[in-house]
């Protein structure tokens, strides 16, 4: 079971790496921008 629970973290070390790459300036700042929905949407969830 050990070697499920590693492998299960390497793949999303994996995915989320790749998604992380996929981010640009544009994407930031969009975040910056909208930054009372984003907000309200961190205390709410």
């Amino acid at each position: 079971m050990e070697i499920v629970t590693k492998f299960a973290q390497i793949v999303l070390i994996i995915i989320m790496l790749g998604l992380g790459l996929g981010l640009t300036l544009k994407d930031f700042l969009r975040v910056i921008n909208t930054l009372k929905d984003f907000m309200l949407g961190l205390i709410y969830s």
